[in-house]
């Protein structure tokens, strides 16, 4: 059996590498303190075609099944090509929901450490140390 990986595979694993030490590495510490994301990063994904690939190898296949006169296969594929399409549109629409819903949170978070820090404040001017079992 043979393990190498073809020249196409050797470009998508080169081409993941460097998006990942360009777009994620530099920015995965403070994701990671924040427990946030930059949902921009998917948008980007898309730009160099990581979430298309498997629409793109159905187009390619259904119009070889056109060129060759396979109209079942053809048909096929393209009924496939609708589904991945109809799942993609499905898959942005919850990405933009979530991220509505973690920036409501997110700002709802930042209300409330901005109220705890204000209550600590208060605590430290009447000579409570905040954390102190009273």
């Amino acid at each position: 059996m043979d393990f190498d990986l073809t020249e196409e595979q050797q470009l998508i694993r080169e081409t993941a590498r460097a998006f990942c030490d360009r777009e994620i590495v530099p920015y995965a510490r403070e994701w990671d303190r924040t427990e946030r994301m930059d949902l921009g990063i998917v948008a980007k994904l898309a730009e160099i075609g990581f979430l298309d690939q498997e629409i793109a190898q159905v187009r390619r296949d259904k119009e070889a099944a056109d060129a060759r006169q396979e109209s079942q296969a053809a048909t096929a594929l393209r009924d496939k090509e609708k589904q991945l399409l109809a799942d993609r549109a499905d898959r942005e629409k919850e990405w933009a929901g979530s991220a509505a819903g973690r920036k409501t949170v997110a700002k709802e978070l930042d209300r409330l450490n901005t109220e705890l820090e204000r209550l600590r404040a208060t605590l430290r001017e009447h000579g409570i140390e905040p954390g102190d079992a009273a």
